[in-house]
């Protein structure tokens, strides 16, 4: 470019709240994104910065939840023909895993004074 002409660069297009809650965890699914924005009353294509820090928080408080109440275990796909096989794909999630996503649901809600809903461990007695 010449002196005389100003550097132009296409505008980059907005980060939005779906896409800062996608990159949390791939284990979020569509489904799971959409309750989260409906239910914190936000459109997938908000972008962030029109967010303010509680809103923001809030909705990744509920994207942790829902991690938090995934099952131990994981999931692969294995493709298996006689003596040749090959694994791909597939997550694995621990209980330290829960925990962590527990953990930090919790502490964003408390951070705005929100309740904070407690789990139980369901204790089974034979009689």
């Amino acid at each position: 470019m010449s002196e005389g002409t100003p550097d132009i660069l296409p505008e980059a297009p907005a980060y939005t709240v779906k896409e800062y809650l996608q990159d949390i965890s791939p284990l979020l699914t569509e489904g799971v994104l959409r309750v989260i924005l409906a239910k914190r009353g936000l459109s997938p294509k908000t972008p962030v910065e029109d967010l303010d820090e509680k809103e923001l928080d809030l909705a990744e408080a509920e994207a942790y939840y829902n991690l938090s109440n995934l099952p131990v275990g994981g999931a692969t796909n294995k493709d298996v023909d006689g003596s040749w096989s090959h694994t791909e794909g597939g997550w694995t999630v621990s209980g330290a895993n829960i925990a962590e996503w527990y953990r930090k649901y919790a502490a964003l809600r408390e951070k705005w004074g929100e309740e904070v809903i407690t789990k139980r461990k369901v204790r089974i007695i034979n009689l």
